[in-house]
């Protein structure tokens, strides 16, 4: 997603240390519920992003993105 890299090379150039927690990465279990849950209750601030992606528009009940 565009936006998500421009805001993270503005972050980049500040003092702001940005993270990112892809759902691949969730998926293939390089980050965890452990993990997201620590950092955000470290961050400043907390930014969700949802691509057009991220549900399936034809069967809601068959979108994996966002039902847990």
């Amino acid at each position: 997603m565009k936006i998500v890299n421009s805001i993270f090379k503005i972050c980049e150039k500040t003092k702001i240390k940005p993270l990112i927690a892809e759902f691949e990465d969730i998926e293939r279990g390089k980050i965890g519920a452990k993990e997201i849950r620590a950092m955000i209750s470290h961050a400043d601030l907390f930014l969700v992003f949802l691509s057009e992606n991220v549900f399936n528009e034809k069967d809601l009940a068959k979108t994996v993105y966002t039902q847990n």
